[in-house]
């Protein structure tokens, strides 16, 4: 219980530290085999566990699961150290100035790169209100090649990978970018030799992503925005073409935020 809170703002609020937490999200072709949600009896049992409203909630030295056992291989990609801060969840104006939770996370996806991400949200809007900024750097390419050979059909021989993302949704529907930046990136791999079919597209993805690189810095990227709402995202394919192009000729995206601080505003639903 957070003391604090309870003799002065007169508020019985709480303070939730996890260590070492695990969680596994499970991607599968029957919905027997498949759990990417945190379902109601799992939030039920929470309440159960802290009956008192949390105001924080500490995650240190957690890992972060996507799995998908229906391929071959296997898909596992990890985030490890995971250490995450939410504060003022409880959404009241005596222990803030602001009715908005903010939540910072920082980790190291599959065990080597670097990640951070800070979130503003209503934890009691519905449909979901947030505004999100995350970062990934300096992950190794070979590091993706499970996910690249089941998803994708191709795997990688060298070369490191970025990412800046920034999305916001308010009144069910939501918008934003991704900007993935691929440095040095070679696409072979002597094993795809066995395989003539993955070999002439390993070379076709090499020759169109060869043609659209930025030769300067040696970096594919692009910028995908997106918008719409939770059920009918649109993707905006021809900009995202564009954008390849654009870093390639124009001017090569970094993969990281301008704004890094300046997470948008979000306004709080009017409750009734």
């Amino acid at each position: 219980m957070q003391w604090h809170a309870l003799i002065f703002e007169r508020a019985a609020v709480g303070n939730i530290e996890i260590h070492r937490a695990k969680m596994n999200l499970v991607n599968g072709p029957t919905s027997e085999t498949r759990q990417v949600e945190v379902d109601a009896p799992w939030a039920q049992k929470i309440k159960q566990l802290f009956p008192l409203k949390i105001n924080r909630f500490a995650v240190h030295d957690g890992e972060l699961h996507y799995r998908d056992f229906s391929k071959e291989p296997s898909v596992d990609v990890v985030a490890d150290r995971v250490q995450m801060v939410a504060v003022n969840l409880t959404n009241s104006k005596k222990l803030s100035k602001s009715l908005i939770a903010d939540i910072r996370m920082e980790g190291r996806p599959l065990r080597e790169g670097t990640a951070r991400a800070q979130i503003s949200l209503d934890p009691y809007a519905s449909p979901p209100t947030f505004a999100l900024n995350l970062e990934v750097s300096d992950v190794p390419l070979l590091k993706l090649n499970d996910f690249a050979k089941v998803y994708g059909s191709f795997t990688f021989k060298d070369g490191t990978f970025r990412m800046a993302m920034e999305a916001n949704a308010k009144s069910g529907g939501y918008q934003g970018y991704v900007e993935p930046v691929f440095d040095h990136m070679v696409i072979f791999n002597e094993e795809s030799v066995k395989n003539p079919a993955t070999m002439v597209w390993e070379a076709i993805l090499g020759a169109l992503t060869q043609i659209v690189r930025n030769y300067p810095k040696d970096r594919f990227g692009t910028k995908v925005p997106f918008s719409g709402t939770f059920e009918h995202p649109t993707p905006d394919i021809i900009t995202t073409v564009f954008n390849a192009f654009r870093n390639a000729f124009v001017q090569a995206f970094e993969g990281k935020l301008e704004n890094w601080k300046k997470v948008p505003k979000v306004e709080p639903e009017k409750k009734q």
